[in-house]
């Protein structure tokens, strides 16, 4: 909490002209219907308290008392505004998303669950520099978003950053998350950190189950940070299936410069991290956007453990650097290249990898799996166990050949400690890769 304070102070130091505090006193009390006064003006709804503040280029709204708030139409948090609360103690305020109707300026529910486009909180088109030397354009901090009341699933990002940038999101903690937990899209400089998020599986309403903790589409430069996403219904429930969707604790999509690092990513039916091109297939990959291909992307010092498929899965990407990650018990390889050029694996640790019993044919072969032309990675200094479980095929790294693609080549695994797997050392379309010197057990 110090750590993230710190940060916070830093952000947002330059700008407090317009603070206004609301005392929540009930359980779900409607944000519609709660008296403020401050900053020479007074109204009856958090969202008039927001417009002040943003009026005005600088402060705050903090948000205190014991009860929760309960939250129909979003708030949208405005220029150089601190949404909070109260920080005397942990996560000082809890807002619940309630069921979407024709007036809560989403798409009415059919489902009895809120609406994919209904985030509890809202940043969009903060396109500006931060004011006054500011770092941050807006800042959500302190809240939990709480999605396990009976009858107000939380169908709907908890927080959704839209088309805008330097933004700061930090001691959040989101809990009974049916869909993505956290969504920022196309709005660079993002930073969220020291942020948590519980996924739980759907039951047939809304997404059900649907989405990633973290989601980051088009946002260059973005970091995540002392993150810690769990998606453990989604794990028990065994391998994705049609009512177990995948659910990825934490995506990148089509992104540049994005850093993942010092999180704890546990217990999901798919992959710890996730990166991507922006798929031409998705409404979010619009235009000039489409198929365009991640770079640059570091994913440093990270625990991520018991999933069902990769470790990390990174494609289409060019010059990734994964540096420092502990992986481990995960279904399928501890690390996958796809169509991967350049980039470096250095000091990662993958053991007990290639542990789910389908047998798809090109998931489960290395500890690291290197495939789809992948070329030109550079990996020293790791410590590869291979796995022996399940299918015949388990080898330490598996360089696969695939028709339509050209085999990896000019790939280099050198000094590093390679425990072999069941078949080998290294398997695969060996040919045109570097594989020697490694210190072999």
């Amino acid at each position: 909490m110090v750590l993230a304070i710190g940060l916070l102070a830093s952000a947002t130091s330059a700008f407090a002209s317009c603070n206004i505090t609301i005392t929540v006193s009930n359980p779900l009390t409607p944000a519609d219907n709660l008296y403020w006064a401050g900053c020479g003006t007074n109204g009856t709804n958090v969202q008039g308290a927001l417009d002040v503040v943003a009026s005005q280029e600088g402060g705050s709204v903090m948000l205190t008392g014991t009860g929760s708030l309960l939250v129909k139409k979003p708030l949208v948090v405005g220029y150089a505004t601190t949404l909070y609360g109260d920080n005397s103690k942990s996560y000082g305020m809890t807002l619940v998303g309630d069921i979407t109707s024709a007036n809560s300026g989403c798409a009415p529910s059919t489902t009895g669950a809120r609406t994919l486009d209904c985030p509890i909180v809202r940043v969009t088109n903060l396109t500006n520099a931060p004011p006054n030397g500011a770092t941050t354009n807006a800042t959500i901090w302190n809240i939990k978003f709480d999605g396990t009341v009976a009858g107000k699933p939380l169908t709907a990002p908890a927080v959704s950053i839209e088309n805008s940038n330097s933004i700061l999101i930090t001691n959040t903690y989101v809990t009974g998350s049916r869909y993505i937990a956290y969504a920022v899209s196309s709005s660079p400089s993002t930073t969220l950190s020291y942020i948590s998020a519980d996924l739980v599986k759907g039951s047939g309403i809304g997404s059900d189950g649907a989405g990633s903790g973290i989601w980051v589409n088009l946002s260059n430069n973005s970091i995540v940070e002392y993150a810690t996403i769990f998606a453990v219904d989604n794990y028990n429930a065994g391998y994705p299936t049609s009512s177990n969707p995948p659910r990825d604790l934490v995506a990148v999509y089509g992104s540049d410069n994005v850093t993942v690092r010092h999180s704890k990513l546990i217990n999901t039916n798919a992959a710890g991290i996730f990166v991507y091109r922006c798929d031409a297939s998705s409404s979010t990959c619009p235009g000039g956007s489409a198929n365009r291909r991640s770079s640059n992307i570091t994913l440093w010092d990270n625990d991520v453990q018991y999933t069902r498929q990769h470790g990390i899965d990174v494609a289409y990407t060019d010059t990734p650097t994964i540096v420092t990650n502990r992986i481990s018990d995960v279904g399928h390889a501890g690390i996958s290249l796809a169509n991967v050029q350049g980039g470096t694996l250095q000091y990662n640790t993958l053991q007990r990898t290639g542990n789910e019993a389908v047998n798809l044919a090109d998931q489960s072969y290395g500890a690291i799996l290197v495939k789809w032309g992948a070329a030109s990675v550079s990996a020293t200094s790791n410590q590869i166990y291979g796995s022996s479980v399940g299918s015949s095929l388990r080898y330490s790294v598996y360089f696969e050949a695939l028709t339509g693609w050209p085999n990896p080549s000019n790939n280099s695994f050198t000094s590093n400690s390679i425990w072999t797997g069941a078949s080998g050392y290294f398997g695969g379309s060996v040919s045109g890769n570097t594989t020697s010197p490694n210190t072999l057990y």
